[in-house]
């Protein structure tokens, strides 16, 4: 009979074991014992989900080896293999190397395309003479001591623009009326604006180089003696993206739309005012990239949508002329059609090293989660090797050597039986759909195993939206896209910045009302008449009111 519990509540009866027989007790230990195993792979991967976002929150971000001694690093740029080998014993690939350090950076590797002021420290008057017989001395010369950097604190300047009238004396004699003639005014940048190209580039640079937020930067214009507030400087930052910087990015975009390769990514991005959605859903922004292939030069679009569908993917590869498309596994790039796709090793080996068995914090080698992270580096370590050789030759070398080793990943893969839901199973499983893409790097020499170049490409976004958080609107979201397009264009061909805007927006804002179809090829990145001038390389001009001010 039931019982009555304290809370009123009925009991469930106990079963009375006594009146089942064999087979149904031998039924009820079965679901008893299927019960306690479910629970028991559901702790296991609940405890594996906390290990993982514990990683995730406190763990270095950094993909670098820490957890096994001598494993080569694949993106440590500050240290360089200089004997790499590889040999094969009993179907193991051991791959061996040697590290050696950079070099410190000398003075001239360091300041070397500074403009220079010499000064010369003299001897006081009262110091002119011998301290043994009097004499007056004599200069023999001067010795050098050290090189010092001086930095020019930045300062505003209001500028008054007048301009001259000019009037006819006689016609003023002969009639009344007089002719009058005015002397043409440069257009202002922005209508009705005191913009100027080089305060405009201020507020972009500070933003989208550096990672300023406009609210940071109304108060650092305040320290110059300028009281300008947010609001304005995102309207110009606005303005002159969408007028003035797009058309070039637009162009650049018609340049990679020619090339054989294509790098894509995409990530999220906050806009809180868009029509028809709220501001808690995510937009994106959509990354392609093209790398220095066949001397053509570097560049980067950032492509703002309100969706990830795979249909922006199809828009915004439109018209692209080339052959080979490489890119995470997000099938919505599947919609591009023409294109044969490549996939990304990086991704492949970041899901098994989520997947590594861990013991008092360190990785615990053997486990399948750390064996399919080494097949990874194995790959990553062959690629560095060949760095340096023609895409023919590295074709070559990877069907030599590259190849035994994705065959022998690929029939590792099909043994594996992971537990459904776990890490591994995740792992495994991505790495088996990406199998079909993964393997057409080996078609070209000139493919990227990863999809790297695209990941580095959108991280300079992503750290900037770390800072500036959201874009309030959609023109906002498609200013910023152009202006980091253009940024990240010229630093990839090795341009300085600020001067490269400012030569940008002062020919746009000359041109951009005129009549027909401007010529932007001269003031793209890699046009030799920006190289010429603002290339790193090139030794900066002495500005002689700067070395008046350090005088």
């Amino acid at each position: 009979m039931s019982e009555q519990t304290g809370t009123g509540k009925t009991a469930a009866p106990e079963p009375d074991f006594t009146a089942l027989s064999i087979q149904q007790m031998c039924h009820l230990l079965e679901e008893q014992t299927a019960l306690i195993r479910q629970l028991t792979e559901d702790n296991r991967h609940l405890h594996e989900q906390v290990d993982y976002l514990t990683r995730k929150l406190f763990a270095p971000k950094s993909e670098k080896n820490r957890e096994c001694d001598g494993q080569l690093s694949m993106f440590d740029e500050a240290e360089k293999e200089s004997d790499l080998t590889a040999t094969t014993e009993g179907g193991k690939i051991t791959v061996k190397y040697d590290r050696i350090r950079k070099p410190k950076a000398t003075h001239d590797e360091t300041m070397g395309d500074l403009p220079e002021l010499e000064r010369t420290v003299d001897l006081p008057e009262d110091r002119m003479h011998c301290t043994i017989c009097g004499t007056k001395l004599e200069w023999m010369g001067r010795e050098f001591v050290r090189d010092e950097i001086e930095v020019v604190p930045r300062k505003a300047v209001r500028v008054r623009i007048y301009r001259n009238v000019y009037g006819c004396p006689g016609c003023r004699k002969d009639t009344d009326e007089s002719s009058i003639v005015k002397a043409d005014v440069p257009t202002a940048l922005i209508p009705h604006s005191y913009a100027t190209p080089s305060a405009v580039v201020l507020a972009m640079y500070s933003k989208y180089a550096m990672g300023m937020p406009l609210y940071r930067q109304e108060k650092d214009w305040q320290q110059i003696g300028v009281r300008v507030n947010r609001t304005t400087l995102a309207n110009w930052v606005v303005y002159c993206g969408i007028n003035y910087i797009l058309p070039v990015v637009d162009r650049i975009h018609e340049e990679m739309m020619q090339r054989d390769i294509i790098y894509c990514d995409e990530t999220p991005v906050q806009v809180l005012h868009e029509d028809g959605r709220t501001a808690e859903q995510k937009s994106y922004v959509w990354l392609s990239c093209v790398s220095r292939e066949d001397g053509s030069p570097p560049a980067v679009i950032y492509s703002y949508r309100s969706t990830r569908e795979g249909k922006n993917a199809e828009e915004i590869l439109e018209g692209f002329k080339g052959h080979y498309l490489v890119c995470d596994g997000y099938q919505g790039y599947n919609r591009v059609s023409g294109v044969v796709r490549c996939g990304c090793l990086a991704h492949i080996r970041r899901k098994f090293v989520d997947a590594i068995q861990k013991k008092d914090g360190k990785a615990v080698p053997g486990t399948p989660g750390f064996q399919g992270r080494e097949f990874c580096d194995t790959l990553f370590l062959w690629e560095r090797k060949y760095a340096g050789l023609l895409p023919d030759q590295k074709k070559l070398k990877r069907l030599e050597h590259e190849k035994p080793v994705l065959e022998a990943f690929w029939a590792w893969l099909d043994k594996q039986n992971p537990e459904s839901g776990s890490r591994l199973d995740k792992a495994v499983t991505y790495a088996r759909n990406q199998r079909a893409f993964m393997e057409n790097y080996l078609l070209d020499g000139r493919i990227e195993i990863s999809n790297q170049i695209s990941e580095n490409s959108v991280r300079p976004f992503a750290v900037g939206r770390r800072n500036w958080l959201f874009s309030d609107s959609t023109n906002g979201a498609v200013a910023s896209t152009a202006i980091y397009s253009l940024i990240e264009t010229a630093k990839l061909n090795d341009l300085r910045i600020k001067p490269y805007l400012t030569e940008v927006l002062k020919f746009m804002r000359d041109h951009a009302n005129g009549s027909g179809r401007m010529d932007l090829d001269g003031i793209l990145p890699w046009a030799k008449p920006m190289q010429e001038k603002y290339n790193l390389s090139v030794k900066l001009k002495v500005d002689e009111d700067i070395l008046k001010s350090l005088e």
